[in-house]
């Protein structure tokens, strides 16, 4: 079998797979994103709803003005495990909205970002369950 995420074959790392038998942030970062090495950059600017190909990235939002982020439904193919990292740069505080018939837990309900530079993480729970954990207020 493949270990999740890699071209390597369980108990058959070899040369093949590490041409110069070295391990490298480059090599590690060249999986698929739920691999997790690689903090991709996915700028937005407005209301935006988190989409697969945001694993693996940190989601910048820049923006003025208040703005939201939507977590789908499952619709969406995220599987139980992948995280999300969501960080505010603008002055625009970021809200965290879970779509009709996703639940999002957090610690007393807050699903905001608390100022510009704060952060969060949104984990996926299970079926349409995330919870966020992080710099966040109500």
């Amino acid at each position: 079998t493949n270990l999740a995420g890699s071209a390597i074959t369980a108990g058959t790392v070899g040369t093949t797979q590490l041409t110069d038998a070295s391990v490298t942030v480059a090599k590690l970062a060249t999986g698929a994103p739920r691999a997790g090495f690689n903090s991709t950059r996915n700028v937005v600017a407005g209301a935006y709803t988190l989409v697969v190909g945001d694993l693996g990235k940190l989601v910048e939002v820049n923006s003025a003005s208040a703005v939201t982020v939507t977590i789908p439904t499952d619709s969406v193919a995220f599987t139980e495990g992948d995280r999300i990292d969501i960080l505010q740069t603008g002055a625009g505080q970021v809200t965290l909205a879970p779509d009709t018939g996703v639940t999002l837990n957090s610690g007393t309900g807050k699903r905001k970002l608390l100022s510009q530079w704060a952060a969060c993480t949104i984990i996926k729970r299970g079926a349409n369950s995330w919870v966020a954990i992080g710099n966040l207020t109500e």
